[in-house]
């Protein structure tokens, strides 16, 4: 059974609201530089960080973080998993129809409370990950254009093109595919982390470099890097699953619906020390 100290899940804020913690599951401030909040939790602007572009890149500056610092000083780390204040991987549920289910506060604390528990049920996987979402009537490149930039697609594609040309044997496939896994909640071994850390960092600090964001003013434009990578995210897997025999697990994913004003609810979070 793996050590609780080995495997760590960061959950992502960038805005006040309840605290959700765990032995493994670990609070983190996105955008902490250019924020008007200082959260009591660990912050993405220390050390080697890009917390300021945190605007575009969204929980993006999270990760890098993460990458840069926190594995540096926790080499003993074996899994590595993020998800968010309102939304993570409910590790005890196989996904059925739907990938992501909405659940309430009492089920959300239930969760959290068994997450160790429930990972070492299921530990020796490579990567565990959200129920694929199926789209309707249109494949992955048509669903991101309904909303966003063909410009900044084309460009993703030719610099992975440049920098990682093996990555367009599966390209196409997914693609054209109506099933994709998003949202960016997984856990994965340490290892496949500072990979993908490396193959997406490398491709979107150089679309950076070649694109013109400044003239972006909606939420669906600003975030490019952050919507790109949910995609692309799908290649980098698929290539890893072909090319390294590398097992994923999907578990159903889990949405914590709107607060109510539950009394009890409350004292139930506080008293377990997963809310302050």
């Amino acid at each position: 059974m793996i050590s609780q100290d080995k495997i760590k899940i960061f959950n992502i804020y960038y805005k006040p609201d309840d605290i959700y913690r765990s032995d493994i599951i670990l609070p983190i401030q996105a955008g902490a530089e250019i924020s008007e909040h200082n959260l009591d939790m660990l912050k993405d602007n220390t050390g080697d960080n890009i917390s300021s572009k945190n605007k575009t890149y969204g929980e993006l500056t999270a990760w890098y973080w993460v990458w840069k610092n926190y594995l540096k000083a926790n080499l003993d780390l074996e899994y590595v998993g993020f998800c968010h204040y309102r939304r993570l991987i409910d590790l005890s549920s196989c996904p059925a129809k739907k990938a992501f289910k909405k659940v309430w506060a009492k089920q959300f604390l239930k969760i959290i409370k068994n997450y160790y528990k429930s990972f070492c049920k299921i530990e020796g996987c490579d990567v565990i990950l959200p129920g694929k979402r199926t789209l309707k009537h249109m494949t992955t490149l048509e669903e991101y254009l309904t909303m966003h930039s063909r410009e900044d697609w084309d460009k993703f594609v030719e610099i992975m093109k440049e920098k990682y040309p093996e990555y367009l044997s599966v390209y196409n496939d997914v693609a054209n595919s109506q099933k994709q896994y998003h949202c960016l909640n997984f856990i994965m071994k340490k290892d496949l982390f500072e990979n993908f850390m490396q193959w997406s960092f490398d491709i979107l600090f150089e679309l950076e470099k070649r694109c013109n964001w400044s003239d972006y003013n909606t939420y669906l434009t600003v975030r490019a890097p952050a919507y790109l990578i949910e995609r692309f995210f799908n290649v980098w897997l698929q290539y890893q699953i072909i090319h390294n025999d590398i097992v994923v697990l999907d578990r159903k994913g889990c949405f914590l619906r709107e607060k109510n004003d539950s009394l009890w609810i409350v004292r139930k979070l506080k008293k377990f020390g997963v809310i302050k």
